[in-house]
């Protein structure tokens, strides 16, 4: 969560309350490799943050 908070800090300071609320919304998840996060067509609810690892990210031209 320090990761997170510095980061947002460093676009736009937020107070202790702010973050305090902010920072109940969070939750930690664990995502094991080569698993898919998100289907092809569905919606994202979720913002999500990296905190170890990497992502890859497919952009498909429709029809194809």
């Amino acid at each position: 969560m320090k990761e997170i908070k510095k980061f947002i800090d460093s676009i736009y300071p937020m107070s202790d309350s702010d973050w305090e609320f902010f920072s109940s919304r969070l939750y930690k998840e664990k995502i094991n490799k080569n698993s898919t996060i998100i289907e092809v067509g569905a919606v994202e609810n979720y913002l999500s943050f990296i905190s170890e690892g990497i992502v890859r990210l497919y952009i498909t031209k429709r029809g194809k």
